[in-house]
């Protein structure tokens, strides 16, 4: 059983090693930044640290592009569960317990994940008015065939504005 157990295990990691993960992790280092929050308690100190570092990185010699994020793909799995709801959904569509992550403009581009639509940009990275991004698998089962760029969507649950506008759709990566 133990023998036979291993053998499927190593064919369940094989099989999954030709899983194309939806952007190119050649040439992409990662590195964990944790702030202390003693000194970084508001979205906006934490996002002008974020802006700044990324703007140090970028000018890095051989760096071409560079963003932050509170996760890695294929890393999200189930760490942050949000529940979503979303203007213009499909009318059998139940608000939902999803995978959600916070990142900077950039982010999608230093992974060379296409987006349809656009990433914000850093004057829009504000709480109160930051744009959202949706998988293309997510905006499929919310809105089916329509066009999502431009509804909102929220991750508190909640039917009611404000929603975040969904500024892009990005394509076939896997979280």
């Amino acid at each position: 059983v133990l023998l036979s157990s291993a053998g499927l295990m190593l064919r369940t990691v094989e099989r999954l090693r030709q899983v194309e993960p939806g952007f190119d992790p050649s040439g992409v280092i990662a590195v964990n930044v944790a702030l202390p929050f003693s000194r970084y308690q508001r979205y906006l100190e934490a996002t002008t640290f974020f802006h700044e570092l990324v703007r140090q990185v970028e000018e890095v010699p051989g760096v071409a592009r560079a963003g932050v994020g509170s996760d890695l793909p294929l890393e999200l799995g189930g760490k942050l569960c949000s529940l979503l709801a979303a203007e213009g959904a499909q009318a059998d569509f139940e608000p939902q317990c999803i995978g959600s992550l916070v990142v900077s403009p950039g982010y999608f581009a230093a992974l060379s994940v296409g987006v349809d639509g656009r990433e914000a940009n850093w004057g829009e990275a504000r709480a109160e008015t930051a744009g959202a991004l949706v998988s293309d698998g997510l905006a499929r089962r919310i809105w089916a065939d329509r066009d999502p760029l431009g509804l909102g969507i929220k991750v508190d649950g909640r039917p009611v504005p404000p929603y975040f506008p969904v500024l892009g759709v990005t394509r076939g990566i896997h979280w």
